[in-house]
């Protein structure tokens, strides 16, 4: 009984975590490039 209890409850926590989890990977990497491009472009922009 426990058991399928236990399984349930790590199918939902995953279902509900796994969406947030791509939401912080994705602005992890968004913010990386955007320390990566910023500079470049303002560099760009003052050259011109």
């Amino acid at each position: 009984f426990y058991e399928a209890e236990v399984t349930t409850t790590l199918k939902t926590l995953t279902a509900m975590v796994e969406p947030m989890m791509i939401l912080v990977v994705g602005g992890i990497v968004g913010s990386i490039l955007m320390a990566m491009y910023l500079p470049m472009l303002t560099v760009f922009d003052q050259i011109q």
